[in-house]
């Protein structure tokens, strides 16, 4: 969820890509290890295109697969801010109120010092977002058609979790089917849908909020994660998890992913590649590594690494 990005052609993102992108741009980036100690690590693949339009709005296309988990905060204020999930899920932090944005979400907000955003992205995702900005800073004003003072009555909105109509989500679908051709076709229609999707999230209802999770499901569900975290080399099903958090499978799956933003499996995955990584970097061979990590076969290892770090991990051993 990048706010203000350059346009980029598809590529690998690593830590020290994105501090220099967010100095120039007003985000701050956070990463977990192993990421902050290697700043050539890939953390995002794809891209991200910054277009904007006529009427004096900012509008950002990003269609990234997230390789480590990051988080961001806006460090720049912004009049309006509509953030539009296509794919994927992002966790966000307003003002000390949590949000979950799934796909065929939006979040309507304003940002300044006292209202920053804070956003969770979990690896082994593929996140496609579009954010539509109005930036009051005259430096963001190139010569608008439409004077951005006819919106200055709509800034700082009041935050809103909201559902995208069908019929423009499907509509940005189909924008998203025209790349890459017809540029200026493109343009136009995302014109249009930008200013529907600001009518929308300028004067929506609210989503419902996803269900609480209790002091005691939340002790429970750590207790899962930190026993994932000692030993993820070992074999877990789902449903002992589940045992273990006295939850049905279905509650334990939903609160889980709430909670840490990932599902349980694709974080036990993570965590065994974490451990993979640290024995190759150690010196240990593909194989090894492999089986110490709790992978049966190491090709399947070995695919889910260089999914997941864009790198093969014979480049470790």
């Amino acid at each position: 969820m990048d706010t203000h990005a350059p346009h980029i052609s598809p590529q690998q993102l690593s830590v020290a890509d994105l501090r220099s992108f967010g100095e120039r741009f007003g985000i701050d980036y956070h990463f977990s290890l192993p990421s902050a100690a290697h700043t050539d690590l890939p953390v995002l693949r794809g891209k991200v295109e910054e277009l904007p339009l006529s009427s004096g709005l900012h509008l950002t296309h990003s269609s990234l697969d997230v390789l480590q988990p990051y988080e961001t905060q806006s460090t720049r204020g912004t009049a309006i801010f509509l953030l539009i999930v296509l794919e994927g899920c992002v966790r966000l932090t307003l003002s000390g109120q949590q949000y979950v944005a799934e796909a065929g979400m939006a979040i309507t907000t304003h940002l300044d010092k006292q209202s920053t955003l804070r956003a969770t992205h979990a690896p082994n995702q593929h996140l496609r977002t579009l954010t539509v900005a109005l930036d009051i800073r005259p430096a963001a004003q190139t010569k608008p058609v439409r004077q951005p003072e006819d919106f200055l009555a709509l800034a700082k909105p009041s935050t809103q979790l909201w559902h995208v109509p069908g019929h423009l989500y499907q509509s940005l679908q189909h924008w998203q089917a025209l790349q890459p051709t017809g540029a200026l076709q493109q343009r136009l229609l995302l014109e249009g849908l930008a200013l529907q999707l600001l009518a929308y999230g300028l004067d929506s209802k609210p989503a419902p909020r996803p269900p609480a999770i209790s002091p005691g499901e939340r002790k429970r569900l750590e207790a899962v994660r930190q026993r994932l975290d000692l030993a993820p080399d070992l074999d877990y099903s789902v449903n002992q998890l589940a045992a273990q958090a006295a939850m049905s499978t279905s509650s334990f799956r939903s609160k889980f992913r709430l909670l840490f933003g990932v599902p349980v499996l694709g974080y036990l995955r993570n965590q065994r590649l974490a451990l993979a990584r640290q024995y190759l970097l150690q010196g240990h061979s593909v194989q090894q590594a492999a089986h110490l990590s709790g992978y049966r076969y190491t090709t399947n290892f070995a695919t889910a690494f260089r999914k997941h770090y864009g790198v093969s991990p014979n480049r470790l051993s």
